[in-house]
């Protein structure tokens, strides 16, 4: 038996010998312009219509444009599952959106108490809906991207989901952003927990760094008026470190080089493309942000014996991708 100090050797020395495999980026801003360009006219002469296939093919795009040695993520969701997706959330949204007038209608006899009921039941309806939608939508577009003919998969139940991520954001409203990276940390533990890639479960591990995170968090909170709020950077990147630094993928392990100048680089690059082009630039945005994740990330393991011994899993249905996106049908 040894050591728990030569255990401690052995475990540094294996995670220096880990093989380390790179993301690829091949977006290109022209090219996705073009493809801005393209959808945006389809979609103003069909009325909005072509909305569905121009979102596929987005996506099509950007997913294709990613590899892993040399083998390129695929999105195999279709525009008739966005179309049947986006009638069952209308349904949704006809029978819900009625309910703050009837509450409102119900209390006419005090005015201002009408009023008050009728916006309590317009923020319930959001705090429920928004959330649910947020989760369809992670399970549907996690089920339509594969690697390598394997799928992505969401396994959390809707009812968990409230439980695990979208309610420590409310604590976190309550709590004025003092509890943020417990509950970020949490949110992500339980978020990531139920993610898989083919037969393999994504895990977790937070290894006990939250004061420094905390600490992180403090120091970017108070600086965040006199920085405005630039300082909060340096706690995206430190929060980005940490999912990370405890994230696996059975033996594979990944690791974040983000800093917070790098991101504060990158921000106001990016705001200086959609302020001086007017919103045009939102391609070359899209292709930044592209080039910084593949930059910064890495990923250490026996990345070939990991694929070899993975299998396809199944999909899912489309109908939160397209609650998530019912705002986008409204308006061009």
């Amino acid at each position: 038996m040894l050591e728990p100090e030569v255990q401690q050797e052995v475990q540094q020395e294996t995670k220096k010998r880990l093989s380390i495999t790179r993301l690829v980026s091949h977006i290109q801003g022209g090219e996705l312009f073009r493809l801005y360009l393209k959808n945006f006219f389809l979609r103003v002469i069909t009325l909005n219509m072509y909305m569905f296939w121009a979102k596929t093919r987005v996506r099509q795009y950007i997913m294709s444009s990613f590899e892993i040695k040399g083998q390129s993520f695929e999105y195999t969701g279709t525009a008739k599952e966005l179309i049947k997706g986006f009638a069952k959330a209308c349904i949704l949204f006809l029978i819900l959106i009625p309910i703050p007038l009837i509450v409102t209608m119900m209390n006419r006899g005090n005015a201002a108490g009408g009023r008050d009921m009728g916006q309590i039941a317009c923020l319930l309806i959001i705090v429920i809906f928004v959330p649910l939608a947020v989760f369809f939508a992670v399970r549907f577009r996690l089920s339509r991207t594969k690697l390598n003919a394997i799928r992505f998969s969401y396994q959390q139940k809707w009812q968990d989901f409230y439980l695990t991520v979208a309610l420590p954001f409310i604590i976190n409203y309550i709590t004025f952003g003092l509890a943020a990276p417990w509950l970020n940390i949490q949110s992500w533990t339980h978020f990531i927990n139920s993610c898989a890639y083919g037969n393999q479960r994504f895990s977790y591990n937070p290894n006990g760094k939250a004061n420094k995170l905390l600490s992180t968090h403090i120091k970017t909170w108070l600086l965040a008026i006199p920085t405005l709020t630039f300082s909060r950077l340096w706690y995206r990147a430190a929060l980005r470190e940490q999912k990370c630094a405890g994230l696996s993928l059975g033996e594979l392990r990944f690791k974040s080089t983000a800093t917070g100048r790098d991101y504060l680089n990158l921000m106001l690059g990016n705001l200086f493309l959609i302020l001086f082009t007017l919103g045009l630039g939102k391609a070359w945005v899209i292709k930044r942000n592209a080039d910084f994740f593949v930059k910064h990330t890495f990923i250490g393991g026996d990345y070939d014996a990991f694929i070899a011994s993975q299998n396809p899993n199944d999909k899912t249905g489309a109908l939160g991708d397209d609650i998530a996106n019912l705002d986008d049908f409204i308006g061009l």
